[in-house]
């Protein structure tokens, strides 16, 4: 979540140079590849993550920063939701598992 953040805020500043893309996009996809898959209970939202974080370096690569911002802006707010999920089913099954 935090590197979605950054990476929008780079892109408010300023176009990334061919090496800052390089080190965002490999380390950005290196995060997403060693995601914690058990939280990940919706396959089309998984998927419309990885099609933001695409989308977003499409743009920022053919120098579309405005665009590319909105694309992780979607991709940090789609893993929010997931997050919030797994959070709130974490409440419920210890809240279920405690005795009465």
């Amino acid at each position: 979540m935090q590197a979605l953040c950054e990476m929008r805020l780079e892109l408010g500043e300023d176009q990334w140079s061919p090496s800052a893309f390089d080190s965002r996009h490999t380390t950005t996809m290196a995060l997403w590849r060693n995601r914690e898959r058990a939280l990940y209970t919706q396959s089309s939202v998984e998927q419309g993550i990885e099609d933001r974080l695409d989308a977003g370096f499409r743009h920022a690569r053919s120098g579309s920063q405005r665009e590319a911002a909105g694309e992780f802006k979607r991709a940090y707010l789609l893993l929010c939701c997931v997050l919030a999920l797994a959070r709130d089913t974490a409440r419920r099954s210890a809240a279920e598992a405690r005795p009465a």
